[in-house]
């Protein structure tokens, strides 16, 4: 004989099924998306210490190090959050190397109105040499950001829509326990 699991909140268990597989995938995508961050933030760093060598034997002097980069976020919305990869700005400034938390800040370099970068706008923010990995970056993240955006928008319809059920259901129940 086997047990029946009740689904851990008001959502009926194949709700909670189809949500439990939209947070695995969401979990797995971010998974992706910071195993290209961390490639991407790793090139810069070997990039930037390649810069800084040539310059203090005075090659390069002209060149500037990297500071813009994407990272993995939870952003607000609504009464949900959802994942976003994101590009960031660091500003160099003395301040931000000496402070964990201004070094984490950054200023995010937001989308176009259809959520998505325009390429122009990233290469403008760039110092220049870093501009192909910017691309090449940008081209991995971009898929992701869309799916990630899908499954978010597939667990709250799907949230919301329980909801509707349940809470037309209950006005069944109470005209039906009027009579």
């Amino acid at each position: 004989m086997s047990e029946v699991i009740e689904a851990p909140s008001s959502l009926s268990a194949p709700t909670q099924i189809v949500i439990d597989a939209i947070n695995e995938s969401i979990e797995h995508y971010k998974r992706e998306a910071e195993m290209i961050v961390a490639a991407y933030w790793q090139w810069v760093e070997e990039s930037n210490k390649q810069l800084r060598a040539s310059k203090a034997i005075g090659e390069n002097l002209k060149k500037r190090t990297a500071y813009m980069g994407p990272r993995v976020e939870y952003r607000p919305s609504g009464r949900y959050t959802k994942l976003i990869p994101n590009w960031v700005f660091y500003p160099y400034s003395e301040k931000r190397m000496n402070s964990p938390k201004n070094f984490k800040n950054g200023e995010r370099i937001k989308p176009g109105a259809n959520k998505e970068y325009a390429l122009s706008k990233l290469l403008k923010t760039s110092v220049g040499w870093d501009g192909r990995k910017i691309i090449e970056t940008e081209k991995m993240l971009m898929p992701i950001r869309e799916k990630l955006e899908a499954l978010h928008e597939a667990k709250v319809s799907l949230e919301r829509r329980e909801t509707r059920i349940q809470r037309i259901a209950n006005k069944y129940e109470e005209s039906g326990n009027g009579e």
